[in-house]
């Protein structure tokens, strides 16, 4: 355990390491992390630790039924299942985009008439939200 003899002129001394059971063995490397031991002096018995509050992002989840937001691509991702398989309708910038691609899938795939659980059920709610994701 120790340096190369290169390392260091033939008239100087190795560095000394101190024993210590707190450390592992193995020379002080700069770029090694070493993991230090859990601090347990604030544990109290029988009471379980407080867990950390994860921080959510404000667009995690969506109102609108097949729609998802993507974190590594930051947008609105759509899937639907059409007959037993699901499709995956693109990524889009907006949510309500996301929802109207949804909608008219499903109507092409099972027809205007169909019973449908649709985002937008109505005529008029589909040209609103048409508008509303247009501005």
């Amino acid at each position: 355990v120790g340096l190369p003899p290169h390392a260091f002129d033939a008239g100087e001394r190795l560095p000394e390491r101190a024993s210590s059971r707190d450390e592992p063995p193995g020379p002080d490397l700069p770029h090694v992390k070493r993991r230090r031991a859990p601090d347990l002096s604030d544990i109290v018995p029988g009471k379980l630790p407080k867990r950390r509050k994860t921080k959510k992002m404000k667009h995690a989840s969506s109102k609108y039924r097949g729609v998802s937001w993507h974190r590594r691509d930051r947008r609105w991702m759509a899937r639907v299942w059409i007959k037993g398989k699901i499709r995956c309708l693109g990524n889009y910038t907006n949510e309500k985009k996301a929802a109207l691609a949804i909608d008219d899938v499903l109507i092409k795939a099972y027809g205007p008439t169909a019973d449908l659980d649709l985002n937008f059920p109505t005529p008029e709610e589909r040209r609103e939200a048409e508008l509303d994701a247009d501005s």
